[in-house]
């Protein structure tokens, strides 16, 4: 069973491309495992409601979709603790401000075949936080449907099934094998937003699991799509924005720093600069670890979201 994830807010433009590019994907696959997909509307604000412009797709759909609309915000971290706590098998997630193509979906399922320690797979797009060699631009940039998909099968040839290695987990799109989710769990919901996906990662890879990314595995990639519809829903300028996010982004680190600080390593930085500030080398290998295994959440309540 694989379980496509996509977490949304605010965005229905962006939501909607991506859902209907990533269906057409679907059916231009052969897939053996059964599919579906999983919607997650978190907390759209009134008069930007998302979940309407895609039940049309919902009915179009080959494969079951589910639609899940939160009553108050998850944000990141919690919205994929639910997402995974509701999967029954393997769990693909894609961030809404992306495009996913056929050779993307079946570049990160082939290499994540070749070794079982290969836990999470993560591909190469046009825009990837931490990690600017994963960063792949189309020389004439994508156009249409067709491009995309031209575009992605040339680099799908170009690097085959190589797979390379790597310490931090950027959780903007990954696939996550039903081993590290039953032997680790869900995403902690202690963490809103940031440092939840860096904090699944080292999780795993304490528990003996690899993060690799799958080079011949490309999709197009918008970056920052929520706080640039946010700049347009709300007028405010992408300097107050980014200001507002680093907050978010500190408050998190020390959320982080009071998980990881009592492993028996080095102690980490009292306040955030930057991930390369942070002891990940000695954190994998330190003599204590935090709980490795998250449990997973029950089914949201009525009264804490909505099945569409």
């Amino acid at each position: 069973m694989l379980t496509i994830v996509i977490l949304f807010r605010n965005a229905g433009r962006l939501t909607r491309e991506c859902v209907g590019i990533l269906l057409d994907s679907l059916r231009g696959l052969y897939l053996h495992q059964r599919v579906e997909l999983l919607l997650i509307d978190d907390a759209s604000e009134p008069g930007s409601e998302v979940a309407p412009l895609l039940l049309p797709l919902k009915e179009a759909s080959p494969f079951p979709v589910r639609i899940l609309r939160f009553n108050s915000r998850q944000h990141y971290t919690r919205g994929l603790a639910h997402a995974l706590s509701l999967a029954k098998g393997h769990v693909l997630f894609i961030s809404h401000d992306m495009l996913a193509p056929r050779a993307y979906i079946r570049g990160l399922l082939q290499v994540a075949a070749l070794d079982p320690s290969y836990g999470i797979v993560r591909g190469t797009s046009t825009y990837v936080d931490l990690y600017p060699q994963y960063t792949i631009e189309p020389p004439g940039g994508i156009g249409d449907s067709q491009q995309l998909n031209n575009f992605s099968d040339y680099i799908a040839n170009r690097f085959g099934l190589a797979a390379d290695e790597h310490d931090i987990l950027t959780g903007d799109s990954m696939l996550i094998s039903r081993a590290v989710i039953d032997k680790i769990g869900t995403f902690d919901p202690a963490f809103f937003g940031y440092f939840g996906d860096i904090d699944y990662g080292l999780r795993a890879q304490r528990a003996g699991f690899k993060i690799v990314c799958a080079m011949g595995a490309w999709l197009f990639h918008e970056g920052a799509g929520y706080y640039n519809t946010e700049v347009q829903r709300t007028g405010r300028p992408m300097q107050q924005v980014q200001a507002d996010r680093m907050k978010v982004v500190s408050a998190a680190y020390l959320t982080f720093r009071q998980k990881w600080n009592l492993t028996g390593g080095p102690p980490l930085p009292p306040q955030y600069v930057s991930t390369s500030e942070v002891p990940f080398k000695a954190l994998r290998a330190a003599p204590n670890s935090p709980p490795l295994f998250q449990p997973l959440l029950p089914e949201p309540t009525p009264d804490i979201a909505q099945w569409l």
